[in-house]
């Protein structure tokens, strides 16, 4: 009895510390720098890494971690963020230079509509991306971001018809074809994520209007933009994560 008395105490005090983590975290930290950029590319680091990381786990199960790069396209292609993909985690996203915690980016574990959410580095979910079917996504608080009040979205984001690039990826030039647009809830265009014309090169864009947005939406359309770099131009490492987080 007082093994089971002292397994429940214990269940209670996580339940209660992971509410007040929840409780205190509900924005995510670090994003100001995003305000000063305007064009992002989301690249991987080495096609060899995911190629061994690909053959580790089909051999023994195990999963090796993933680096993209984070660059600022109109400051010379600099590093300015690290995107580790971490088994059963998802994106853990740093600053390059001074190592600070930006966001974690990982797949939804329980929600059918869910593509993904993005968390605060304490572990406390602060938006969470759903699909409202036809290709488009809404961006929205979790609830223990906004006190238990209805989620409002934050972002709305919809897929643009644009002919170049199906035709691109049908020709082999890029790996996916995604072209997204950010809209925020008065419809204001807040900015785009689309495939960079490389050959055979997922390398993604994210485009931030100038002027819009400010540090918090910027990191939430990075986050979302790190969820299609998942779900759009590298399924097969997605699905390895998702199998690796099943199985923690």
């Amino acid at each position: 009895m007082s093994s089971f008395l002292e397994r429940a105490q214990r269940g209670f005090a996580k339940a209660v510390q992971k509410s007040g983590v929840e409780c205190l975290h509900t924005e995510l930290p670090n994003c100001e720098p995003l305000c000063n950029m305007e064009v992002l590319s989301i690249k991987l680091d080495s096609d060899e890494q995911r190629y061994a990381t690909l053959m580790r786990y089909a051999l023994s199960n195990e999963f090796g971690s993933i680096n993209f790069l984070i660059r600022d396209e109109k400051s010379g292609k600099k590093t300015v963020m690290n995107a580790e993909l971490i088994s059963s985690q998802g994106f853990r996203v740093q600053h390059q230079d001074s190592g600070e915690d930006v966001m974690i980016v990982t797949l939804a574990s329980h929600s059918s509509d869910s593509i993904g959410k993005i968390v605060h580095p304490s572990g406390a979910t602060v938006y969470k991306v759903h699909s409202d079917g036809a290709q488009t996504y809404r961006v929205q608080r979790a609830v223990s971001a906004v006190g238990g009040a209805p989620s409002p979205f934050v972002l709305r984001i919809e897929k643009v018809l644009v002919s170049l690039y199906p035709l691109a990826k049908m020709m082999g030039f890029i790996g996916a074809s995604c072209v997204y647009r950010f809209e925020d809830c008065d419809g204001r265009v807040l900015g785009y994520v689309r495939p960079k014309l490389v050959m055979r090169k997922n390398t993604l864009i994210l485009k931030f209007i100038n002027g819009q947005g400010n540090a918090q939406v910027r990191g939430a359309m990075l986050g979302a933009a790190l969820l299609f770099v998942l779900h759009e131009a590298y399924p097969e490492v997605r699905n390895l994560l998702r199998e690796g987080m099943h199985s923690s």
